[in-house]
């Protein structure tokens, strides 16, 4: 078993029904556990000794642990790995990919090797103090809350995610000052069509700043009015006004740029119509639920904090194709049956 055996129980692991429109490489994917009794009962209450196999037990696969706990004999939790390739012709090989629990010993396991080198900025939206979250990139770009719980940690889609009040928001240190071939991305919680503000500003975060750098966020015409369509800006130059809505709930939002054009994405849907206007090289850092510019206005603006989740947000510095983002990072993975490991 080599480095699996202290290990006592495995599933095996699929994309059944899922696979992507063309082929991928060096992907990351999300595996979820969701009421599983039989990991429930067999691994550490908090998770933290699942571990994933793309070759049937020979080795550990670079992972990110994200989140795990068992509630009424039941476990819930989510581990990130990442994956030479994810075919269009193929499921994933079951009796190569699996999920490992079972050992008291372990400890969590964060390997930033988990992500592509053009993975620069992922934050899984959970909290290692009430007033941070964690970062899990070799960047290690840890966010600080405006203040305890502000934003405040709750179930997420993925994993853990935070919701914003109305003054809440989350600093970070700059991924990248790249102005081409680039994507910022995450998942939104929408709990109302009259939104306004910010999901990810890269760029000037200094106080009174809006010097430059590109944003994401919601709102109508501009991220000041409450709307549901997608909107970028290129601070100090342009509003990007993707013209199409969201929807409420949870959604994928995501702007990439290439060489000269900006694409907006909802759900892995390219928006129409797209921009060719250059931005401002980002500096300073990274905002979450809100940009530089002073005023309550660019907040994750709504009339409840319910209204506004957000989970897994991610800066890269390549401009992903459109099967990359049809995926979103995750894939609906099946779990197998449960298989005892025997002394072999």
């Amino acid at each position: 078993m080599g480095a699996l055996s202290a290990w006592g129980y495995y599933k095996p692991i699929t994309n059944t029904g899922h696979r992507p429109s063309s082929a991928l490489s060096d992907y990351t994917l999300t595996i979820k556990v969701v009421n599983d009794s039989d990991i429930g009962a067999h691994a550490k209450s908090d998770l933290s000794d699942l571990r994933v196999s793309l070759d049937g037990g020979a080795t550990i696969a670079p992972a990110d642990f994200d989140f795990g706990s068992v509630t009424g004999g039941a476990a819930t939790g989510a581990i990130h790995v990442q994956v030479p390739s994810i075919l269009s012709s193929a499921d994933l090989d079951p009796a190569l990919t699996r999920l490992y629990y079972g050992n008291a010993m372990a400890s969590a396991q964060h390997d930033s090797g988990a992500y592509a080198s053009a993975y620069v900025a992922v934050w899984h939206m959970s909290d290692l103090l009430t007033t941070t979250i964690g970062e899990s990139t070799a960047a290690g770009l840890t966010g600080t809350k405006q203040g305890t719980v502000k934003p405040t940690e709750v179930t997420g889609l993925l994993g853990k995610a935070q919701s914003f009040p109305n003054a809440g928001y989350i600093t970070a240190g700059l991924p990248t000052s790249a102005v081409t071939n680039l994507c910022i991305s995450g998942w939104v919680y929408l709990g109302s069509a009259s939104i306004c503000g910010t999901l990810i500003h890269v760029g000037d975060i200094s106080a009174g700043g809006y010097g430059n750098g590109y944003t994401l966020g919601v709102g109508s015409g501009n991220l000041m009015t409450p709307g549901n369509s997608i909107i970028g800006e290129l601070d100090t130059i342009a509003w990007l006004n993707f013209d199409t809505a969201i929807g409420t709930g949870w959604h994928h939002l995501a702007m990439t740029r290439g060489s000269t054009v900006w694409t907006a994405y909802i759900d892995g849907a390219a928006c129409i119509p797209t921009a060719t206007i250059e931005p401002l090289a980002p500096t300073t850092g990274v905002l979450i639920g809100r940009d530089a510019k002073e005023g309550f206005e660019r907040y994750i603006n709504s009339t409840t904090d319910t209204d506004r989740l957000v989970d897994e947000v991610r800066v890269l510095t390549i401009c992903p194709s459109a099967a990359w983002l049809a995926g979103r990072g995750r894939t609906d993975i099946r779990c197998g049956a449960e298989q005892l490991i025997s002394a072999n």
